[in-house]
């Protein structure tokens, strides 16, 4: 009777151990299937990449610790720091994070830049920041899309400038390739390629907020970045050094 017992406790054991291994090489085969099925996928996604002329327009040479300085004719002085730089390969993903993963329906490149003021400037601290990215047009058809033929694509221009007073958000897009472009002269500097971005408030209604400088009108080059803007006082601020 003991040994019978011993036998029937051994092959428990031995039933466990089994059940055990069946399952550790379920999920071995199922990482590895779902591994290869992620690959597929991804090497099918579209990918919308920043072209050449693109990266001429994406303020290239901008790095972290550059500093602006911006003056206007009385005299008051504005210093911007650069404090962000970044280039990146963005996903826009769908599905949840489970055992499957989500997967990419594209990728996309990201360009990110910070101005910050770190002299002379009632702003707040609020930077002056830009974000360039290449996506496709038709952006909601392609965030539904399965196709591995990329659609139509453009690079935009965002920028966040918090002091601005238009109207809706102060995150302003600006078409860089299309817009008018002039130029300007300040400071021995000049500037051939300046699109000018007025506000749509107005002016008739003057604003002032001791607390905060506000801007009606920004000058931004398409090399440069912001070259100037003037603020609801009319007082006009303009870049004359890079450091």
């Amino acid at each position: 009777m003991k040994l019978l017992n011993q036998n029937s406790s051994y092959n428990k054991t031995k039933m466990i151990q089994s059940n055990f291994f069946k399952i550790i090489l379920f999920g071995i085969v199922l990482s590895l299937l779902t591994s290869c099925s992620n690959q597929d996928l991804e090497s099918s996604t579209p990918y919308y990449k920043f072209t050449q002329e693109d990266k001429k327009l994406i303020l290239p040479d901008q790095k972290i610790g550059t500093r602006y300085y911006f003056k206007s004719k009385l005299n008051n002085e504005i210093i911007y720091e650069i404090v962000k730089e970044e280039t990146l390969k963005r996903d826009y993903r769908v599905g949840a994070a489970t055992l499957f993963g989500s997967f990419a329906r594209f990728h996309y490149d990201e360009r990110t830049i910070s101005w910050r003021p770190n002299s002379g400037c009632n702003c707040n601290n609020y930077d002056i920041e830009y974000t360039f990215q290449r996506l496709p047009i038709e952006y909601t058809e392609a965030t539904k899309s399965n196709s591995p033929i990329p659609f139509p694509s453009r690079m935009d221009l965002y920028m966040d400038f918090v002091q601005w007073t238009g109207s809706g958000s102060y995150n302003i897009y600006i078409d860089v390739k299309k817009s008018r472009k002039y130029s300007f002269s300040n400071y021995g500097k000049s500037y051939e390629n300046v699109i000018i971005i007025e506000t749509d408030r107005d002016k008739t209604k003057p604003i002032v907020n001791p607390n905060v400088l506000l801007v009606d009108i920004i000058y931004y080059d398409v090399y440069t970045g912001v070259v100037g803007y003037t603020t609801t006082e009319r007082e006009e601020y303009w870049l004359y050094k890079v450091e």
